[in-house]
């Protein structure tokens, strides 16, 4: 039995598409993940987030050892 090559040629065809369609999405949403992020990342410098985070990262670590 063989195998009509217009059909493996149409089912290669018909998949092409949805991939780059899928590709075109996937670039899409990283793009929006990376503004997000730096959004929030400017929002936390901006409320002095950054500050708050070390010293409850000092704080824990000076309780680790015992000091603190």
């Amino acid at each position: 039995m063989k195998s009509d090559p217009d059909i493996n040629q149409g089912m290669k065809r018909s998949h092409k598409p949805f991939v780059e369609d899928n590709e075109k999405k996937h670039k899409w949403v990283r793009l929006l993940m990376v503004v997000v992020s730096i959004l929030l990342l400017a929002a936390g410098l901006w409320r002095d987030e950054a500050a708050f985070v070390m010293r409850r990262a000092i704080s824990i670590c000076l309780e680790c050892i015992g000091i603190g």
